[in-house]
């Protein structure tokens, strides 16, 4: 059986010590993009100094956004805290859900987003 989003060097690049680098790669790639940077020059940069691997890279682009860009996303919420009850429709993406838990259920690396977001690496 295959496992939808997973490289045998997943469990090395995303655990233990690797992991550590990895979150502190994260730090700098958000105090960059909140300064305006663009996202592939800054995971080309701090990837360097870190030396990840493409896979890495590709994780922390696409789990990082710009403080005002999670600002923005969290203000789309559908039930902020001034709000008492749920609209009567709600249209829910279940295709994506349905293949961030085939990506999650067999132990394939999930990422959460600094906003509470989950996503997952597929490639």
């Amino acid at each position: 059986m295959s496992r939808r989003g997973y490289t045998p060097e997943d469990e090395k690049q995303f655990t233990g010590n690797q992991l550590m680098i990895l979150k502190k790669a994260a730090g700098e790639v958000q105090f960059l993009l909140d300064r305006g940077y663009d996202v592939k020059p800054v995971t080309t940069f701090v990837g360097n100094h870190y030396m990840l691997s493409e896979r890495q890279r590709l994780a922390l682009a696409r789990s990082i956004s710009p403080a005002e860009w999670i600002k923005k996303r969290n203000s789309k919420e559908l039930l902020q805290k001034e709000e008492k009850s749920f609209p009567e429709i709600v249209h829910i993406d279940g295709f994506n859900t349905v293949i961030t838990l085939e990506v999650a259920l067999p132990g394939s690396p999930i990422f959460a987003y600094r906003d509470g977001a989950v996503w997952k690496i597929q490639l």
